[in-house]
């Protein structure tokens, strides 16, 4: 089952979709598009051997039920595996319930929602630089090189530095944010 979503998820979403009419770069792609991403998470869910923490199931979950409605609502043939692939996240549950995390992973769960406040924040720069220039090219990689600067400025420290590290790193791109929104916000002279 987790092979087959994660093979959908790359491959056969993109393919129902351009079948459907969704030519590139309109048809939803794995990690542009929440649908395949949703579909591929939980097909990541299912390879694991050790319990995850509940709360990454909560977005994915919820975004199954979100997206899966389009499959009646929109007629969106490609989201029904959302719906599947939500199935698959109370499985995930049936099979953790009965291995409670250590203390170690649920105390990793502050790191979490920071690592989220700058993904957040990347993603607003990342389509405000698509929208600004056009470039798919610009954007991909972008997106690429988010893991290996994050890498490279992250440095090796103690839990509770990479806390204040990462809640450094969310403000700094926040403010960003709100400089490059501004900036395109102002009318051009022309």
């Amino acid at each position: 089952m987790a092979w087959s979503l994660l093979a959908y998820a790359r491959i056969g979403y993109p393919l129902l979709g351009q079948m459907l009419g969704h030519g590139y770069p309109a048809m939803p792609m794995l990690g542009i598009s929440p649908c395949p991403v949703t579909v591929f998470t939980f097909g990541l869910f299912l390879l694991t051997t050790e319990p995850i923490p509940r709360r990454l199931l909560v977005i994915p979950g919820v975004w199954s039920l979100i997206g899966g409605s389009a499959a009646f609502l929109l007629s969106v043939p490609q989201d029904w595996s959302l719906l599947v692939s939500g199935v698959t996240g109370l499985m995930v549950l049936k099979r953790d319930r009965d291995h409670p995390l250590e203390e170690s992973e649920s105390r990793a769960g502050r790191g979490d929602l920071l690592q989220l406040e700058t993904l957040t924040a990347y993603r607003v720069l990342m389509t405000a630089l698509y929208a600004r220039t056009g470039s798919i090219l610009l954007a991909v990689l972008m997106h690429a090189s988010y893991t290996g600067w994050l890498l490279a400025l992250f440095p090796a420290t103690s839990f509770e530095q990479g806390l204040a590290w990462q809640a450094t790193l969310a403000a700094a791109l926040w403010r960003v944010v709100v400089v490059v929104i501004g900036a395109c916000s102002r009318p051009t002279a022309s």
